[in-house]
């Protein structure tokens, strides 16, 4: 039933409104309408489908212009019968025609009448006879209460006007004003006018330039006077509308139906009612000279409408584009409204199903590595300190290798409540143990078999107010700016993440970020041996940035973020009879470049060499400092420079607590090398999603051994890691909407020790939804 009663509501708020109205007779429809979506939304409300907030929201863009008039009696809305029809406007009123059968039909603009919504609301058995009747007769009751209280409109102010003799342009105002009273400024059309052009200014009519509008009725079955308006230049404008003019005085030989006045011609053609006070004019001719004629007693504050016995209304002219401005917001509001809650579909989802929003994409790449020897061969694995199992990378560092490889990701975001929403998302790169977490590729070529989807992201955030969110999960990556010397792309961090924003001006707004997130967690652990310690390894990470918009297409952004590591260094076992009582720090996962050591090393010696070592630790601790910046100049939009360059530091790193830790006293080993930079230019679109889009880069990075935590960057310049150093060049264009082609080249060598030189030769096809 509640569906039914919705999209009989939309058919008449959707449909019924966007009708036309420039003729007398359609704002009585307007009026009609007007009431009549008060009674529906007040049914609505009764019925509990929409809340009175919703309801006065409604009722406020339907409301349109009062309508006024001189006569008491004409303003009266026309009554509605209980019977499903509008009554007549007056007995016998043919010349208006408003019979009640042709009104129980369609209205005189084609739109539906209240009684065809009602009687619609009765046939598909949402509402009784009874109701309908009871809500036509309210809404006579309601449509007579608001005639009685609406004040008088005030007249529709003139445009500016050009004044004869004066310059080019807009009149002064006492140039306006003399034209006036001279009566070469003729004002909006309106019903015939003694002695002057109809709808002259108020002020011009009490100084007795220009005479007031008559309000003496017409023939009966006489057609109401356009209440259409136009103003013109002196001896500059002719406007032409259908009508009948009204009764005429002081005529001299205007043909039928012609009201003019000196410099300016209001012409209204039609049936011409009778004729009085004339000369040698033919009936229903009004005519006079500029200020000829002296204003009738009460001429200045008579309303520009007339009233004819068959109780047609002559309404105040309301200009077109307020009325289809009026009527396109309910039309606009109650559409919106009913598409997003599916009216009147039986089939319709439950509500929760239309605040989720689905995202995707997917990627197909095509992948060249290569090892350039320039003319010394590259180190093997072994003498590089790929050291196993706890690294995860190549095997070889000589022979090319090319390959395909995919991604896929698919997503949900849904808001729960105005505070609370929630997101999941799956993607391809594996799941659990011995799973890559920095990377979502899955390299195709393993006899066809399915690969393993994992769950990427899963987060719940509260955000009480536009200023604070706090989101706890699998998040992604949080930090406002990103660098990929530190965070791979599609890396994602888990933990709780707590953002605050404040704009300082328009142009200005800051943010912070704070979170805790945990790396490892070793407490569930079994343990090997009596007395053997286990610490959780974690990361807490702060950043904080301003966003400077400082001209419209510029912007400036600027971080610094600090990214401290608990736990995650390595720590040598000293007790032969306690060997794994340090092997939780050992390194759970790593690429390439940190330095490391081999936990169990002085057991090892004790013990002679019997020991295989297994636990590789980090020789550094790491508590990296990062300041990005980025700076966009949308000077030449759509076509954008964009500069980007980043620095990081490890503060982590002291020789004489690797020392103490590690029981390593290489000199090479305990020297700092911590420091990382990296400089990007783009030109073209910051993110291409459409045809014909475009961007192109270049960039150099140089990133020290142990600038960074090598686990979590990127993994595609000298194929992940740290201790690389090296150029990347690119480009990216658009093939359709959300779709684009992308090729790289990334060329890098080892900053430090033995020879690693690896170039990347990529090209992608992207397709995002």
């Amino acid at each position: 039933m509640k569906t039914r009663l919705r999209y009989a509501a939309a058919i008449f708020l959707a449909t019924a409104l966007s009708a036309p109205a420039s003729r007398a007779e359609d704002m009585d429809e307007l009026r009609t309408l007007h009431d009549t979506t008060i009674n529906l939304v007040n049914l609505l409300v009764e019925q509990g489908l929409i809340s009175r907030e919703k309801a006065d929201a409604i009722i406020q863009k339907a409301k349109v212009v009062p309508l006024q008039s001189g006569n008491e009696e004409a303003e009266r809305t026309p009554g509605m019968t209980a019977e499903g029809g509008l009554a007549a406007n007056s007995s016998g009123a043919a010349g208006a025609g408003a019979s009640s059968a042709a009104q129980g039909s369609k209205s005189a603009g084609g739109s539906p009448s209240a009684s065809d919504v009602l009687n619609l609301l009765v046939d598909q058995g949402v509402i009784s006879r009874d109701k309908a009747n009871s809500l036509l007769e309210e809404a006579q009751r309601n449509a007579e209460a608001e005639a009685a209280r609406e004040p008088t409109a005030p007249p529709t102010p003139l445009p500016a006007l050009t004044v004869p003799g004066s310059a080019e342009g807009t009149a002064s105002e006492s140039e306006l004003n003399a034209a006036r009273a001279a009566g070469t400024v003729a004002g909006p059309r309106g019903a015939p006018t003694e002695g002057a052009a109809s709808g002259a200014s108020p002020a011009a009519m009490a100084s007795g330039a220009v005479a007031a509008p008559v309000a003496a009725a017409a023939t009966e079955g006489a057609a109401p006077v356009d209440g259409g308006a136009t103003t013109a230049a002196a001896a500059a404008t002719n406007a032409t509308s259908a009508g009948t003019a009204g009764s005429a005085a002081n005529a001299a030989s205007a043909p039928a139906g012609t009201s003019t006045s000196a410099g300016a011609n209001a012409m209204s053609t039609g049936t011409a009612g009778p004729a009085s006070n004339t000369a040698s004019a033919p009936a229903g001719t009004s005519t006079a000279t500029a200020g000829s004629a002296a204003p009738p007693p009460g001429a200045a504050s008579a309303p520009a409408a007339t009233a004819e016995p068959n109780g047609t209304v002559h309404v105040q002219y309301v200009p077109e584009a307020v009325k289809r401005q009026i009527l396109e917001q309910v039309r606009q509001d109650v559409l919106a409204q009913a598409k997003k809650e599916r009216w009147g579909d039986p089939g319709a989802l439950p509500d929760w199903i239309y605040r989720i929003s689905w995202s995707g994409d997917f990627r197909l790449r095509g992948e060249t590595d290569l090892f350039p020897t320039d003319g010394a061969p590259n180190a093997t694995p072994a003498v590089v300190d790929f050291n196993t199992p706890y690294y995860y990378g190549m095997n070889d560092t000589t022979s090319t290798s090319s390959r395909l490889r995919i991604l896929a990701r698919f997503g949900l975001e849904a808001r729960v409540s105005d505070t609370i929403s929630a997101g999941l998302r799956v993607a391809t790169g594996g799941a659990g143990g011995g799973s890559n977490p920095g990377t979502e590729n899955q390299t195709l070529g393993n006899y066809d078999t399915r690969f393993a989807i994992g769950l990427d992201r899963a987060y719940i955030r509260y955000k009480p107010w536009n200023w604070l969110s706090l989101t706890g999960g699998r998040l992604g990556n949080p930090f406002f700016v990103s660098s990929d010397m530190i965070w791979s792309e599609t890396l994602s961090l888990e933990g709780i993440e707590t953002k605050f924003t404040h704009d300082f001006s328009d142009d200005l707004d800051g943010i912070l970020i704070a979170g805790i997130f945990p790396i490892q967690q070793r407490d569930n652990e079994i343990i090997s041996a009596p007395g053997v310690g286990t610490e959780n390894k974690w990361m807490f990470g702060y950043q904080t940035g301003l966003d400077w918009r400082f001209e419209p297409r510029d912007d400036l952004k600027t971080a610094v973020a600090f990214y401290d590591y608990r736990h995650v260094e390595g720590i040598a076992a000293t007790d032969v009879n306690n060997i794994d009582q340090y092997d939780w720090s050992s390194a759970g996962f790593r690429q390439k470049g940190n330095q490391t050591f081999d936990i169990h090393a002085l057991a090892d010696v004790q013990q002679q060499g019997n020991v295989v070592p297994t636990y590789i630790g980090l020789v550094s601790k790491f508590r990296e400092l990062n300041l990005s910046t980025s700076v966009d100049l949308g000077d030449f939009a759509p076509t954008h420079i964009i500069v980007r360059g980043d620095f990081v530091r490890n503060l982590g790193f002291h020789a004489q607590d690797i020392e103490n830790r590690t029981g390593i006293t290489d000199p090479e080993v305990l020297t700092a090398r911590v420091a990382g930079y990296q400089a990007k230019v783009i030109v073209g679109r910051e993110k291409p999603s459409n045809r014909g889009e475009w961007q192109v880069y270049t960039g150099y990075r140089h990133l020290d051994r142990d600038a960074v935590l090598d686990a979590y960057n990127d993994q595609d310049f000298h194929l992940g890691g740290t201790n690389a150093k090296g150029y990347f060049i690119g480009g990216r264009y658009g093939l359709a909407k959300d779709t684009t082609v992308h090729l790289r080249w990334l060329s890098a060598d080892q900053v430090s020790g033995p020879q690693l030189a690896i170039d990347v030769l990529q090209l992608d096809l992207t397709t995002s939804f």
